[in-house]
């Protein structure tokens, strides 16, 4: 029994190892964002504002810029067990399969912020 414990637990290493490896070689390929500028006053108050070089208004903020709220208010109605899954949901997979073979279309999704995050990139 000792040895089948040591055994996986080469495995899990020689797994998050590999991982790792594989994350330092390939890495995911995130592009410089310029973002939108914004003109403000001495106080900081904004005066205008311009959209980027692709014509989206993408201001930079950081996650204490953002209010608590509204992020509980994201990851409960996006993604409400985000906090329990490693970045995929199986049961959320399985119930939006099931719904989509029983009602014969798509009825929800099972992608989680996770995901979404990931196909955005």
């Amino acid at each position: 029994m000792k040895k089948c414990a040591c055994v996986i637990a080469g495995a899990l290493l020689l797994f998050a190892l590999a991982l790792w490896s594989a994350d330092r070689i390939w890495p995911l390929p995130l592009k410089e964002v310029n973002p939108a500028r914004v003109v403000v006053t001495e106080e900081g108050t904004p005066l205008w504002r311009f959209a980027d070089d692709e014509g989206i208004w993408r201001y930079p903020v950081t996650i204490e810029d953002v209010s608590p709220r509204y992020l509980d208010a994201l990851i409960h109605y996006e993604d409400r067990w985000f906090w329990k899954h490693p970045g995929i949901n199986p049961f959320a997979i399985i119930r939006a399969a099931w719904q989509g073979v029983t009602a014969g279309r798509v009825v929800s999704g099972g992608s989680t912020l996770t995901m979404q995050v990931a196909r955005l990139i």
